[in-house]
């Protein structure tokens, strides 16, 4: 997974154009920030929780609470994608994570009827897990923040999404809660609170397309193309 550039890396001096440069800086967004969401968002980023209660792993375990914040993730990310084709985007392709994911590892899925039965069932995903810590004189743990789940999807995933979907003027609640969340427990701030504008006193760590001299002419170049040809995982003839 491409954690994007470091600090010392400005995304302004980045190669390419429009939105291949930007999808080069920036990680593909992936659930874990929509499962954390559903589990911890209403943690006070200090007291500890009872092991026992808790998933291990983050995409096989995941809650329904998790569940649902990743589906709503999903519907804002497609809704970002169909902004953009509402502007003059010409590329058709389907961007659900349902797609995408049934696209790289159908044949690890057991259950693929729908984002949540891919989620859980994959075999590909079932080796990660929520890294916790134990809180200092107690049995309780918390989980690790110092953590790329914690550090790196904000900067070089969400952040840069919500950037585009500003610029196609599509609403992003979830997103918004997510980042303003997140940020919180990394104490950064890349998003205001106070009028949801990207412009935190740390937004400069992260991969902008619109602060990098990107806009909506210029942010689908190299993107013009029709939707895959490539056959479907599923209709590959078996060797």
């Amino acid at each position: 997974r491409d954690q994007g550039p470091s600090p010392a890396d400005p995304p302004a001096k980045a190669g390419g154009h429009g939105l291949p440069r930007v999808l080069a800086l920036a990680q593909q967004p992936e659930p874990a920030s929509a499962l954390l969401y559903g589990l911890f968002k209403d943690w006070d980023g200090k007291t500890g929780f009872e092991p026992s209660n808790l998933p291990v792993a983050i995409y096989a375990e995941m809650t329904d609470e998790s569940a649902k914040a990743v589906c709503d993730l999903d519907k804002e990310l497609v809704a970002i994608t169909d902004g953009l084709k509402a502007k003059g985007w010409t590329n058709k392709d389907d961007f659900s994570f349902t797609k995408c994911v049934k696209e790289n590892y159908l044949d690890q899925i057991s259950d693929p009827t729908d984002t949540v039965t891919c989620i859980r069932t994959n075999k590909a995903f079932a080796k990660h897990k929520i890294p916790y810590q134990k809180v200092k004189g107690t049995d309780m743990v918390v989980p690790v923040i110092a953590h790329k789940f914690f550090e790196t999807d904000l900067p070089f995933g969400l952040v840069t999404f919500k950037d585009i979907a500003i610029m196609c003027g599509v609403a992003t609640p979830l997103i918004d809660a997510i980042i303003i969340w997140n940020q919180k427990l990394i104490e950064k701030e890349y998003i205001k609170e106070s009028d949801g504008s990207l412009t935190g006193r740390d937004i400069d760590e992260c991969i902008v397309p619109s602060r990098m001299g990107i806009d909506l002419s210029t942010l689908s170049k190299g993107m013009e193309t029709k939707a895959s040809t490539k056959p479907s995982p599923a209709k590959k003839a078996k060797k």
